[in-house]
Formats: C-alpha cells, sequence, structure tokens
C-alpha cells in the first residue's frame, strides 16, 4: 500500500477518514462513535495497535488545580478500561 497522505494528528486522520481520503488507525475509543453510526467501518479488525506510553504535562510548580487533577484521574481511569468495557458510563 502505497501512502499519498500522512498525519500525526488524531483529529486530522479521523477527517481524513470520514472524508473518504483512506484507512486511519487509531484506538478504538477515538473512533466508536463514527464506527457505531456506520459513518466508518474497521477493515482490519485482528489488527492491534502497538501498546503507547501517555504522559501527562504540567508545571512543576505547586499543586495543580483540582480541575486538572480530576481530568488526569478520569483520564487514566478511561484509558486503563479493556476495550470490552464500555466507554460510555
Amino acid at each position: 500500500m502505497q501512502r499519498r497522505l500522512s498525519t500525526s494528528s488524531t483529529a486530522g486522520g479521523r477527517a481524513l477518514a470520514l472524508a473518504d481520503a483512506g484507512v486511519f488507525a487509531a484506538p478504538r475509543f477515538v473512533l466508536e462513535t463514527e464506527v457505531a453510526a456506520g459513518r466508518l467501518v474497521r477493515v482490519l479488525p485482528t489488527v492491534k495497535l502497538p501498546q503507547v506510553t501517555l504522559y501527562a504535562a504540567r508545571p512543576a510548580r505547586g499543586e495543580p488545580p483540582r480541575k486538572t487533577r480530576a481530568f488526569i484521574e478520569l483520564a487514566k481511569a478511561r484509558l486503563r478500561q479493556s476495550p470490552r468495557q464500555s466507554r460510555h458510563e
């Protein structure tokens, strides 16, 4: 398969896939709404993406605001869910 277009942006890849510009590999939660609505179709369901490490960066001075801490905790909990668990609680 020859690549004519590429992006390192999740939003850009999603937009290109929705515009029928090619195949886009992304974590399930990024595209689940479009797949459920029939706007996108999984074409390689047995292919697994490599695991990645995600970092939350913030300034080192003092404690982060409560909203920032809550967001980080929510993100950690959601990203730890197995693919079989619901993303919509």
